[in-house]
């Protein structure tokens, strides 16, 4: 399943999930706090979506939130 996902889509299943994930907890982030946008979108806390942002996009939570009130 895991081959024809890849071969459809283009990514990993898992990679697919934690970028729809974040992009979840990236809108619920213009409504809610830090930690409440984690657990709104399924991360286990706000660490887990902190990292997860970061290594996807390359800034944390905060700084994407800085950047987008400018």
């Amino acid at each position: 399943m895991q081959a024809l996902f890849v071969r459809d889509v283009g990514v990993p299943i898992r990679t697919f999930q934690l970028w729809r994930r974040l992009l979840v907890a990236l809108a619920a982030f213009a409504r809610l706090d830090a930690t409440g946008a984690a657990h709104a979108a399924g991360f286990a806390d706000l660490a887990h979506f902190s990292r997860t942002c970061r290594r996807m996009l390359g800034y944390s939570p905060t700084e994407l939130r800085t950047g987008l009130m400018r």
